[in-house]
């Protein structure tokens, strides 16, 4: 008899486990791209072993983005106003110093006070401006990294390719140059088992990651 019952739970185990349907399997979206920029003199330089984040465009960190690109341009907009105050100082007095032509004494005297105020305007992107857009930028690109999901380099050619499931996402890519730094922040969709191609590109590039005004490029 107990041999009978354990035959008939194994049996009634094994058509359980028949007809019960296994989840469907769904291929990742796949996403291929390169990074690259045209310079001035019309070669390509392509963007060997950089690193391209993928965050999700979730509420939560379109929340957290929102806020400290608002946070910031609260804080820079004084900052620019002085900026701006101090270069038409100085240009209604370069005004003052070519109506003084024929006085050398007074456009010499006018000309040290432009020199007074261009060193003004240096201090304050110097001394101010740069050290808060540092800031800023350091906090943007460590939330851009927390929040990634996905983080691949690009190969020799500037390549790269990762796959993730299907929803919203940025591209996040930041390619230092010689003379300037460029960054990417390029909002897409994925969708599964589709593969998708972008070109990371002086087209879609960006300055700085700060919606912001800047006084410099890093």
């Amino acid at each position: 008899m107990p041999d009978q019952r354990g035959k008939l739970l194994v049996a009634v185990l094994g058509f359980i486990l028949t007809v019960v349907p296994s989840a469907p399997s769904v291929s990742a979206a796949s996403l291929t791209g390169d990074v690259f920029v045209t310079l001035q003199s019309g070669d390509v330089r392509r963007a060997a072993d950089v690193d391209v984040l993928l965050v999700p465009a979730t509420p939560e960190f379109e929340a957290e983005w929102e806020r400290l690109q608002s946070e910031y341009e609260d804080r820079v907009a004084p900052l620019a106003t002085e900026y701006d105050s101090l270069k038409m100082q100085a240009d209604a007095l370069r005004q003052q110093q070519t109506a003084m032509s024929g006085n050398p004494r007074a456009a010499i005297q006018i000309g040290n006070q432009i020199i007074g105020i261009l060193n003004q305007q240096m201090d304050l992107g110097k001394t101010r401006w740069r050290p808060l857009q540092e800031e800023y930028t350091r906090r943007a690109m460590r939330l851009l990294a927390q929040r990634a999901t996905a983080r691949t380099p690009t190969d020799v050619n500037g390549r790269f390719e990762t796959s993730a499931s299907e929803g919203r996402y940025y591209i996040f890519c930041r390619y230092q140059l010689p003379r300037e730094t460029l960054y990417w922040v390029l909002p897409t969709q994925l969708q599964d088992a589709t593969s998708t191609k972008v070109s990371l590109s002086n087209r879609s590039a960006l300055r700085s990651p700060l919606r912001g005004r800047t006084y410099t490029n890093f």
